[in-house]
Formats: structure tokens, C-alpha cells, sequence
């Protein structure tokens, strides 16, 4: 019986591998056009900056301020993206150690790069997934954050592809885990678990 298995599971495996190989071709090609874009020197100076803020710097300002701007709320806000911060940096050290996906401008050579990169590995985006993981834990706070932080998630999730230092994959799924991140705690936290309520 398993014999007469055997090329039916060969025909599925080759099925699923030109999937798995169209997938990724996709996303060498969008890559690849994304980053085109960094050839306009004002665009790829500009991008590079928001990169440059999206690396922490800009969380860390909003992270000081809850407090200042809202008081003990605040400081909750200000604690829960401590805590989701440091869960999504375990999770993406971890995921990337797995994964050890070559960064764009290391796989496809004729990417233009602005911007230096903190390793060789791309998978999966941290900016994102930190930028989405705060944006939606800010918003749940105070829906008005939203102006700011949303334009700028977009924006850091842009330049990431832009600058060759990931794939449109890389930020979809630090999009994805940032997103669950976020979620996830804030539904613990309203049912007390943080705040032992």
C-alpha cells in the first residue's frame, strides 16, 4: 500500500517545493523593485532616517513621555511596551537564530545599500515587528496616537525593504508576530494577569 503511496507523496512534495520556489522568487522581485526606489538620493536619505529612529530611538522618546503626558495610565502604557519589547526582542533573536535567512543585498548583489546593516541575517524584520507590536499597545491607550505612530510604522516598514535590508516577507511576518505580541498581551492585561487584578 505504501508503495503504490510513494509517487503520489513524490508528485505532492515537487508541488509543494515550486510553490515554496515561486513564493520566494516573488519575493526577490518585489524586493528587488522596492529597492529601486533607493536610487532617489532625497528618498533614500530620508527613509534612512526614519530606519535610523525606527531602531529605537522614537519608541524610546514615546515610552519617557506616557507618564508625563497621562500619568499612572501612562506609566501602564510605559510598562507594557517595556514588557512586549522585551518579549518580541526574545522572540526575534530566537526566530532569527532558526532561520538564518541571508539578508537581501547579501543574496541579490546588484541591490543599492545606504544603510549599514546589525547582522547577516534578515528574518525576521525587528523594526517591525516593534513598531506594530507599540503602535497597536499605544492605540489601545489612546486612539489619537494613531496620527503619529501609524504613518511611522508604515514608514519603518517601507524603508526596510527599500534600503535592501529585508524582504517584503521579513516585514510581513515581524508584522504579523508584532501584531500577535501586542494582542495577546493586551488581553491578559485586561483580564488582570499583569496588573493582578
Amino acid at each position: 500500500m505504501d508503495l503504490l503511496n510513494k509517487p503520489e507523496q513524490k508528485k505532492q512534495s515537487n508541488g509543494q517545493f515550486r510553490r515554496y520556489e515561486r513564493i520566494k522568487q516573488l519575493d526577490y522581485n518585489y524586493c528587488e523593485f522596492i529597492n529601486e526606489f533607493n536610487h532617489i538620493p532625497s528618498l533614500s536619505k530620508f527613509l534612512g532616517t526614519i530606519s535610523i529612529l525606527g531602531n529605537g530611538r522614537f519608541w524610546y522618546t514615546l515610552i519617557i513621555l506616557q507618564p508625563i503626558i497621562s500619568g499612572v495610565d501612562g506609566l501602564l502604557t510605559s510598562a507594557l511596551m517595556l514588557l512586549t519589547g522585551l518579549i518580541t526582542l526574545v522572540l526575534y533573536l530566537w526566530i532569527k537564530k532558526q532561520f538564518q535567512r541571508e539578508r537581501p543585498f547579501i543574496t541579490i548583489p546588484d541591490l543599492k545599500i545606504t544603510e549599514s546593516a546589525i547582522d547577516l541575517y534578515s528574518f525576521p524584520s525587528g523594526h517591525t515587528m516593534h513598531s506594530i507590536c507599540f503602535s497597536i499597545i499605544l492605540m489601545s491607550s489612546n486612539l489619537w496616537w494613531g496620527l503619529l505612530v501609524i504613518p511611522f510604522t508604515v514608514l519603518v516598514s517601507i524603508s526596510r525593504v527599500v534600503l535592501g535590508l529585508h524582504y517584503p516577507s521579513d516585514v510581513i511576518v515581524g508584522a504579523f508576530i508584532g501584531a500577535s505580541v501586542a494582542t495577546i498581551s493586551l488581553y491578559l492585561m485586561h483580564l488582570g494577569i499583569f496588573t493582578g487584578m
